[in-house]
C-alpha cells in the first residue's frame, strides 16, 4: 500500500476526478487485509484518472489490465500492475522524477525476487 500512496501523491489533483478529492481521505486511510482488497485499492486510484492523465495505448489496454489486478493472487502481481499503470501514466509531478527508478526498483524486486528464490 505504500507504493501505492506514493504514486497517488504524485499524481496532480487537476487530473483525477473531483469525487476522488472527496473519498481520498477514506481511500488512504483504508488498511487492506488481503490481496483483493488491495486490488481494489489500486482498481479505484485508476478509475480515478481522468483520460487527459493517461496514455492512448491504456485505453486500449485497460480492460485485459483490470482483469489481471481483479486476478491477482500475490503481491508480485499488484506490483507489475502498478509498474503498468504507471508507465501508462503522464501527468506525474516534478518530485516523480527523483523518486521513479526507485520506486520501479523496489517494485521490480518484488516481481523478479520471488521468481529467483522459487
Amino acid at each position: 500500500m505504500q507504493k501505492l500512496h506514493i504514486f497517488e501523491r504524485h499524481i496532480p489533483n487537476r487530473h483525477k476526478s473531483p469525487r476522488w478529492l472527496v473519498r481520498r481521505v477514506e481511500w488512504v486511510e483504508r488498511v487492506p487485509n488481503s490481496i483483493e482488497q488491495v486490488a481494489y485499492q489500486i482498481v479505484q486510484l485508476e478509475m480515478a484518472l481522468l483520460w487527459t492523465a493517461v496514455t492512448e495505448a491504456w485505453i486500449n489496454e485497460r480492460e485485459t489490465w483490470l482483469t489481471l489486478v481483479a486476478s491477482a493472487r500475490s503481491e508480485r502481481h499488484l506490483a507489475g500492475a502498478l509498474i503498468s499503470l504507471e508507465r501508462h501514466t503522464l501527468v506525474m509531478d516534478e518530485q516523480w522524477t527523483e523518486e521513479k527508478e526507485r520506486w520501479v526498483n523496489e517494485l521490480l524486486e518484488m516481481v523478479v525476487l520471488p521468481l529467483s528464490h522459487g
